[in-house]
């Protein structure tokens, strides 16, 4: 993050004239959770995650949008890297919910799906 801070500074610093990177997560690059995490069973450490897996999220989505958005394509490449590297975290995150078991994802019925389906398809077709 303090890269992305310092990135962020040089990019709307008008005397910076020089073209500026995204230095790489090399720090995390090569982290996987199965080999280097010890579980944490508690609560708060749950709610942090899914929090900071949101915000790598959101930061990726942000990243992306502004690289679309920018003309100067020193400025577009840093934005479009800060969104691959938060993209990268978040996967990252998404490892360690796994692992502890913490995703939510909500089990319908077939009829529940099919009657959903039948809904959206005739306002479709209207």
């Amino acid at each position: 993050m303090m890269s992305h801070v310092d990135v962020m500074l040089k990019l709307i610093d008008s005397d910076n004239k020089q073209s500026v990177n995204v230095p790489p997560l090399t720090t995390y690059e090569d982290v996987t959770f199965q080999h280097h995490f010890q579980p944490l069973n508690d609560y708060t450490n749950k709610w942090v995650t899914l929090e900071a897996h949101n915000t790598a999220k959101c930061m990726s989505e942000q990243n992306y949008i502004s690289s679309l958005n920018m003309k100067n394509p020193n400025v577009k490449k840093a934005h479009s890297d800060m969104a691959l590297q938060q993209a990268h975290i978040q996967k990252l995150y998404n490892e360690l919910i796994s692992i502890m078991n913490w995703s939510f994802v909500p089990h319908s019925t077939i009829e529940t799906q099919y009657q959903t389906y039948q809904f959206y398809s005739e306002v479709y077709h209207e």
